[in-house]
């Protein structure tokens, strides 16, 4: 059996769901931390393999999370890296992960996917509240359609990572 992988979890969240996926993912990676990359600072030398992750609102990743790879993207490039995306329509993963992570550094991370996401009505307000009901309404006659964590993305992400 290989040794662990010392690793970061860098993520940024706006309404938690990025967060709740960055501690599903911590608990399945031995010798793992969280970092908020709002709040925290971490010496990303000091780790094997970098996590990043960010929600994705209206086709955009996270503007934190943007940040964070654009300024470590020589570390990145160096170290074993993965990016997850948090969105309500996984099936459009691909297309979000290419638009917004560069592609020479997606081609080098080991991998990346959508955790899925969900609509918390209680934590979100103004636009993001309006628009999260109307999508709502017009997927309430297909409740599997309704955005979701995805746990089973989660678990193969950190199988991924364990066997790297």
């Amino acid at each position: 059996m290989r040794g662990t992988m010392k690793t970061a979890i860098c993520y940024a969240t706006k309404n938690g769901t990025t967060k709740e996926c960055a501690e599903m993912l911590k608990k399945q990676l031995p010798d793992s931390i969280l970092c908020n990359i709002e709040t925290d600072k971490a010496d990303l030398t000091k780790y094997d393999c970098i996590v990043v992750g960010g929600c994705i609102r209206m086709g955009k990743l996270h503007k934190a999370a943007a940040g964070f790879i654009q300024k470590n993207r020589e570390v990145l490039m160096k170290k074993k890296c993965a990016f997850f995306i948090c969105n309500g329509f996984p099936e459009q993963a691909e297309t979000f992960l290419v638009q917004n992570i560069d592609k020479e550094l997606l081609s080098h991370s080991i991998c990346a996917a959508s955790f899925g996401g969900k609509m918390d009505l209680d934590k979100l307000k103004g636009m993001d509240k309006f628009i999260a009901k109307a999508v709502g309404n017009s997927l309430k006659n297909d409740p599997n359609a309704i955005p979701k964590i995805l746990p089973e993305n989660i678990k193969q992400f950190a199988d991924t990572l364990n066997q790297a």
